[in-house]
């Protein structure tokens, strides 16, 4: 399975001429050897000046194993309703490059070109800068503990563990965390769980989660037990 981490990429702008009142970057990834729409991603407008540093990121899943490259366009128009918008320049980025630099990669704008130019012309530099997305950092500690569950062993108590599951782009539960068994007990309190929030929730603080708790049974596997 690939190796992926979620990533945000932050863009400035240096010395770039401009003619309109406003500048905006356009990014597209590199998604299947095509940079795709769907993969997009559009920046504030600012006001032209000699450095240009814009507020929004990108997220993406940078993938160890594939070549990811970004295309950047820059756009100029007239005011902060994008009105009128004409092409600057563009360059494209290896984000892998630019990570195994320090997080941090200049390039040169390409100008847009004209019909009687022959050779490239370059319009200032695009900054590149990469940096782990805050939220794959967060972990969080859950204590869990349980208070009349039914029994389910014969001859005993119950052995008790928490499944805890999240919902999937399609809208279905997915196992993400497991809990360790707590032997022959019908008030188990379980050691606290370190859980990474990326997979817990996609550090989506509001999204939803599910707790189940089982019976672990050695010779017949789980099996389902109530919560009182």
């Amino acid at each position: 399975m690939p190796t992926r981490v979620k990533i945000q990429l932050g863009f400035s702008v240096r010395g770039v001429t401009a003619t309109g009142k406003c500048i905006f970057a356009r990014i597209f990834l590199n998604s299947c050897g095509y940079f795709q729409s769907k993969n997009s991603f559009e920046t504030e407008i600012q006001a032209v000046s000699p450095h240009i540093q814009f507020k929004s990121y990108m997220c993406i899943d940078y993938i160890f194993e594939e070549k990811q490259t970004i295309l950047v366009e820059l756009h100029q128009c007239s005011d902060e309703k994008r009105k009128d918008p004409s092409l600057l320049g563009s360059t494209e980025i290896s984000v892998g490059r630019t990570i195994h630099s320090g997080g941090e990669e200049e390039v040169l704008l390409r100008a847009a070109r004209q019909d009687s130019q022959s050779e490239d012309v370059y319009n200032g530099s695009v900054i590149l800068c990469t940096r782990e997305e805050p939220s794959t950092k967060d972990n969080i500690v859950l204590k869990m503990q349980g208070a009349g569950l039914d029994k389910k062993d014969m001859f005993g108590k119950s052995d008790p563990y928490i499944i805890i599951l999240k919902r999937n782009d399609r809208g279905k539960w997915e196992r993400c965390y497991h809990s360790e068994v707590v032997r022959k007990t019908l008030a188990p309190d379980w050691k606290p769980l370190l859980v990474s929030l990326d997979k817990l929730c996609e550090g989506n603080l509001d999204s939803e989660i599910c707790f189940r708790c089982f019976d672990w049974d050695g010779a017949k596997g789980e099996g389902y037990a109530t919560l009182n």
